[in-house]
């Protein structure tokens, strides 16, 4: 049973733009507080899956990356609108992949191997 007594901040993508000078600036990135649960994420359970249910934030493998799927976490399906970071637990984490429908998506955090 889930209990969602913890939070998630999930960042939108910044957005750069470039003044008149041709200088560029990056807007500070949009960020919202939503419930969340803690999931153990397993190889079998990503192997059950078809590759057509999950949206990778990456086009290419995460190893190819450095990137390495730590944990997931569950989120509400109307709070998430596919952000690619956020902050769990005080460490920021990229969100590499998203899957699920109905009520809740489960999503992949992963970080840079070697940041740690």
């Amino acid at each position: 049973m889930s209990r969602w007594t913890e939070t998630v901040i999930l960042l939108a993508p910044a957005s750069a733009w470039q003044d008149d000078e041709g200088e560029w600036h990056e807007d500070p990135r949009p960020q919202r507080e939503v419930f969340c649960n803690e999931r153990r994420t397993t190889i079998a359970t990503l192997a059950h899956m078809r590759s057509s249910d999950i949206r990778l934030n990456n086009a290419v493998e995460p190893m190819d990356l450095g990137l390495r799927t730590e944990l997931e976490i569950e989120v509400h399906t109307i709070d998430y609108e596919d952000e690619d970071r956020c902050v769990f637990r005080d460490k920021e984490y990229e969100i590499l992949y998203a899957y699920g429908g109905g009520n809740t998506k489960m999503l992949g955090l992963s970080r840079k191997i070697g940041n740690e």
